[in-house]
């Protein structure tokens, strides 16, 4: 078995006048400061947005019947040592290839060997399953938390929103029919695998409904080239807005309540509050403007 490490860095020494703990100390090099082996390989290593005294991991685990699992698990850094805190084991179908987590780090998403797209729910504890048309090599979760997009390395992108009800994408061009997956080889010569996508965002994003902050860009970047960035209209109902209340009025819109309902059961109301009652009034006014029926009816 291979070693595996985290690894927590601080300067050696503390000099007069610089910074203690996780401060920057000038012309002195990097220490260990403690380290600790996981269970099992880790898939994805971060340091938590909210907690930054904590390490998030995803380990790809078995269980005892020898079913691949993913732990999620959560390192704290405590007096110069990192301790494993607490362990969520999530089963899967197959085996653990790519992962991401969404701003609030309460959504847990993962692309499986098998193409299926898993999502756990921390505050519900909960996981949703859906089968992506491509192999999910990445995952990127925009930064208003309503959409996510799976990758492949042969450059496919297909969306979906939180509650995994895919999206189909339309371009701008001559053809306007909407597809399930966007196909980069169909457009311009790509000779390499797509290895990164990542949305142009500042790294904490504001989470206040009315900062009218726009994140439409996607960074695209492809073994040995090129480099593009993808732009997304994002309709002018939502005034560019894509966060989780503007995807919701978009489907009441599209008279798709099913899946504005589901996004709706995937929000925290201890968070997101004021959100889920704009959007739980929105589906019920809809809905009590329409002709009463079975389907209905079960919707209410």
């Amino acid at each position: 078995m291979k070693l595996r490490l985290l690894a927590c860095c601080s300067p050696p020494a503390v000099r007069p006048g610089s910074l203690t703990g996780h401060g920057l100390v000038p012309a002195c090099g990097l220490g260990v400061l403690s380290s600790v082996r996981t269970e099992w390989d880790p898939l994805d290593v971060r340091f938590g947005t909210k907690q930054p005294y904590q390490v998030l991991t995803v380990e790809c685990s078995i269980s005892v019947d020898k079913e691949p699992m993913a732990d999620s698990c959560i390192y704290e850094c405590v007096r110069h040592k990192i301790q494993c805190v607490s362990v969520t084991r999530i089963p899967l179908r197959s085996k653990a290839i790519s992962c991401c987590r969404n701003v609030t780090e309460d959504k847990l998403i993962l692309g499986c060997e098998d193409s299926s797209v898993i999502l756990y729910e921390t505050h519900r504890r909960v996981t949703v399953l859906a089968q992506a048309e491509l192999l999910p090599s990445l995952i990127s979760c925009h930064p208003s938390g309503a959409i996510l997009l799976i990758g492949s390395n042969q450059g496919q992108l297909q969306i979906f929103d939180m509650a995994l009800s895919p999206i189909n994408i339309q371009l701008l061009a001559e053809d306007r029919s909407p597809r399930e997956t966007l196909q980069f080889k169909k457009f311009f010569d790509v000779s390499s695998s797509l290895v990164e996508m990542q949305w142009i965002a500042p790294q904490v994003v504001s989470k206040k409904p009315e900062s009218g902050d726009i994140y439409d860009l996607l960074f695209l970047k492809f073994d040995r080239g090129p480099l593009g960035v993808l732009l997304f209209k994002l309709g002018i109902f939502t005034q560019g807005q894509l966060g989780l209340v503007d995807i919701i009025f978009q489907y009441i819109h599209c008279d798709e309540i099913c899946e504005a309902i589901n996004i709706l059961s995937s929000m925290n109301w201890d968070t997101l509050g004021y959100q889920c009652f704009i959007s739980m009034t929105a589906i019920v006014n809809h809905l009590l403007r329409q002709k009463l029926t079975p389907e209905r009816e079960g919707q209410t």
